[in-house]
């Protein structure tokens, strides 16, 4: 994990072939975020981003505490007003805190732009359902992009692939919700987190985030995530293969 590296590194460890990247920010407290290499690991990325609420370092298997962040330096970063009006649209409107944030921009040449991810969380397994649900979410803009007017019109793309209503988040996904998309990890190797994301039934072992877009247009895209309830125990979320998807021939 390296965690000395500049904004536009990190869009370049997420960007996959054929892909056009342009300003490329980050708003993060320093060792949020890094960028990793998964090769022979079980987290099921080869490399790319690793974006937290607390220590980028800190999420390095194997997992061997229950209690990332619950005994380290707590952050004591603002948290993300896109994330709360997300939060609320889902009926949570629990503030924020120590949000990680990396925007860009993104031309795909197909109409389709996808990249994987898997999330995971400190959080895990106790505290589901509990008023410390970190949040999440991948936004993106653009032409044809109808979000919500409390979003600015942004749509969020990390929902479930089979039910584009059901929102990746700690008490959406875990042992009693939609458990087909999650991995106890106590026994993990490669990731410190209790609890990940997976594909179905751990096949793939990524979720992938996807939007329709128009071919050689730009889109904005806003990769964000915060503590809530409490700045306690850490979340992250791995990225990776920003590119476009196979053309669609409906």
């Amino acid at each position: 994990m390296d965690t000395a590296v500049t904004a536009t590194a990190l869009g370049e460890a997420i960007r996959g072939p054929g892909t056009v990247i342009s300003n490329v920010t980050l708003t993060c407290p320093e060792g949020q975020y890094g960028v990793f290499l998964g090769d022979g690991s079980d987290l099921g990325l080869p490399s790319g981003v690793l974006l937290t609420t607390g220590s980028a370092k800190g999420a390095i298997g194997p997992n061997d505490g229950p209690n990332l962040g619950g005994g380290q330096l707590i952050q004591q970063g603002p948290g993300d007003l896109d994330l709360e009006a997300l939060g609320a649209l889902l009926g949570d409107e629990t503030e924020s805190f120590d949000a990680c944030v990396l925007e860009l921009d993104v031309i795909v040449d197909t109409d389709e732009l996808v990249f994987d991810y898997t999330f995971g969380s400190e959080e895990y397994p106790e505290f589901v359902d509990n008023q410390v649900n970190d949040i999440f979410a991948f936004f993106i803009s653009g032409p044809g992009i109808n979000g919500p007017m409390e979003l600015g019109g942004q749509e969020n793309i990390a929902v479930l692939n089979n039910d584009q209503s059901t929102t990746v988040q700690i008490d959406s996904i875990n042992d009693n919700f939609n458990n087909q998309y999650y991995r106890n990890n106590s026994l993990g190797q490669s990731v410190e987190y209790d609890g990940l994301t997976s594909g179905f039934r751990g096949d793939p072992k990524t979720l992938r985030a996807r939007a329709r877009v128009i071919p050689c247009e730009s889109y904005h895209l806003k990769l964000a995530i915060a503590d809530r309830g409490d700045r306690l125990f850490d979340s992250g979320v791995f990225i990776a293969g920003l590119c476009g998807g196979l053309p669609n021939v409906d």
